[in-house]
């Protein structure tokens, strides 16, 4: 379950949230406040996973390092900030806002991960079905704006997460980033040439500039390199 704790003053957004997270599965309301000091002192002695915040309580210093800050906002905005820090727009639908949701919950179940596990579950589907996914079954991650797409040996599944998250909770042993749109499994390298990358499955991706440099230099640990070149015939 995730426990949320919502600290706004604004009566007709709590009771929008108040909906909102009472239809949603995992979600639980455990404390409301719309006076900040007070709100302050609940959030210390309940210790919630998320906290609904508006653009004016400036107060993250306040919250537990582990607590996701929601930062509601009145521009067209939903962004994801990393280090436990969304902002979403109020005038998001509730769709969008449900979508966000689903963004909250990713971040909520990855950073509980213990580090020894090398699998983790994905729920989703029909009846709220769990499916296993081993780390050694991962080839490769794409983004697609919000969402991520688990490239795996057998089958492909989607995750309402960001890449940022993803990286956070891998073995960096096995899996880096090479673009801002791509994470690796390095297990499943079979060539690279240039600024790009072959994988076992013939997948080609292309190795971003700003990670080129710290990808090759990890590769390098793993490279043997002839003093010299044999000359053909």
């Amino acid at each position: 379950m995730i426990n949320c704790f919502i600290l706004l003053e604004e009566l007709l957004i709590v009771e929008r949230l108040l909906t909102l997270i009472n239809s949603i599965p995992h979600f639980c309301i455990i404390g409301i406040n719309t006076c900040l000091n007070k709100g302050i002192e609940q959030i210390a002695l309940l210790e919630p996973d998320v906290i609904f915040v508006s653009e004016r309580s400036v107060i993250e210093d306040s919250f537990p390092p582990e607590c996701i800050s929601v930062r509601l906002f009145e521009t067209n905005i939903l962004e994801d900030l990393g280090d436990n820090t969304l902002n979403i727009n109020l005038s998001l639908n509730d769709k969008e806002l449900i979508g966000v949701f689903q963004l909250i919950a990713g971040k909520h179940f990855f950073k509980k991960i213990p580090a020894f596990v090398d699998y983790f579950y994905l729920q989703g589907g029909l009846k709220g079905r769990r499916y296993k996914l081993s780390f050694n079954d991962i080839v490769y991650i794409e983004s697609m704006s919000n969402y991520i797409i688990i490239h795996c040996k057998n089958c492909n599944h989607m995750l309402h997460l960001s890449l940022r998250d993803m990286i956070s909770c891998l073995p960096s042993a096995s899996f880096r980033r090479i673009h801002k749109s791509y994470i690796i499994n390095i297990n499943y390298i079979n060539a690279i040439e240039g600024n790009r990358v072959f994988l076992n499955d013939k997948t080609e991706l292309t190795i971003g500039r700003f990670y080129k440099d710290t990808f090759i230099s990890l590769l390098d640990n793993y490279t043997i390199k002839p003093k010299t070149l044999l000359k053909k015939g």
